[in-house]
C-alpha cells in the first residue's frame, strides 16, 4: 500500500531499522505543509479527530488502520498512547477539542511515541523522554504542526496548556535545520505558522518572497489587528477624556 505521494506505508518498522534510516527511506527531507482544511475544517467530532490523525499517520508512512484515536477525559495529560495487542491507541483530552492547532501537535507527538516504541527506543526519565519525542517529531518534518502547537499567549489569562516541557531554543534549532535540509527559509513557511508562534522564528533568515500560506491564518491576523486597534482606540479615548476632565470638569458641557 502507498500514500497519496507514492511513499510506501509500513505497518511497522523493519527489524533493526533505526528511526534515522526510517526517516531517510520513507519521509525524506520534504516538510509537511498543512492544507487549508487541515485546521480550517476542524470540528470537535471524533470523525474529524480521526481524519486529522490519518493525515499525519500517512505522512509518517504509518498504516492508519493500525492506529485508533479518541477523546478520553480520564487521562491526566493532554494526550496519551498505549499499545493494545496489534493496535496503537492514542488519546486526546477533550479539554483541547476546540483547539485544532493544539490537537494536531498532540497527535503528532503521540504518533512519534508509536514510532519510538516500534523502534525499541525507551527512556526511563519522563521529561527526557517527552523532550526527545518532541525533537524527533520536528526531525520527522512535522515542524510546522509542532510550532503551531507550542504554548500561546492569551489575552485574558493562560488557558490550560497541552505542553509543559516546551523548550523554544530546541524547537527553533531543529525546525531551522529541517528547513535548511529541505531548501526552505522562514519566508516559505511563515504563512503556515500560527500568529502566536511566529515570534519564535524572528531570528531565522528570510530568503525570497513571502508565501501567502493559509487563508485561515491571514484572517486570524487581520481579526486580531482590528481587535487590537479598537481596544487601543478605546483606551486612548478614555485616557484623553480623563486628562481633559481633570483639567476642566466642564470641558464636555455646553451652555
Amino acid at each position: 500500500m502507498k500514500s497519496e505521494e507514492g511513499r510506501p506505508i509500513l505497518q511497522d518498522l523493519e527489524k533493526g531499522e533505526t528511526l534515522s534510516k526510517y526517516r531517510n527511506d520513507h519521509i525524506g527531507e520534504k516538510i509537511f505543509f498543512p492544507h487549508e482544511d487541515f485546521y480550517g475544517a476542524w470540528s470537535r467530532s471524533p470523525r474529524r479527530l480521526a481524519k486529522m490523525a490519518t493525515e499525519l499517520a500517512v505522512w509518517l508512512s504509518m498504516e492508519p488502520r493500525d492506529i485508533s484515536v479518541a477523546y478520553d477525559a480520564r487521562i491526566r495529560e493532554a494526550g496519551g498512547y498505549v499499545r493494545d495487542g496489534n493496535k496503537d491507541l492514542i488519546f486526546v483530552h477533550p479539554d483541547f477539542a476546540d483547539r485544532p492547532f493544539d490537537v494536531a501537535a498532540i497527535i503528532a507527538h503521540q504518533l512519534m511515541h508509536v514510532l519510538m516504541h516500534r523502534a525499541g527506543i525507551t527512556c526511563q526519565n519522563y521529561e527526557q523522554n517527552e523532550k526527545e519525542t518532541d525533537l524527533l517529531t520536528l526531525v520527522h518534518k512535522l515542524g510546522i504542526v509542532m510550532m503551531n502547537g507550542i504554548p500561546k499567549k492569551r489575552l485574558f489569562g493562560q488557558k490550560k496548556k497541552w505542553h509543559v516541557l516546551f523548550d523554544a531554543d530546541d524547537y527553533v534549532k531543529h525546525f531551522a535545520e529541517s528547513l535548511k535540509k529541505a531548501g526552505l527559509s522562514k519566508n516559505d513557511v511563515i504563512g503556515f505558522i500560527h500568529p502566536d508562534s511566529r515570534r519564535y522564528l524572528k531570528n531565522l533568515p528570510s530568503i525570497g518572497p513571502v508565501k501567502k500560506g493559509l487563508v485561515l491564518l491571514r484572517r486570524m491576523r487581520r481579526r486580531r489587528f482590528l481587535i487590537r486597534t479598537v481596544v487601543l482606540t478605546l483606551v486612548l479615548g478614555a485616557a484623553i477624556f480623563s486628562i481633559l476632565y481633570k483639567i476642566d470638569p466642564y470641558f464636555f458641557y455646553t451652555a
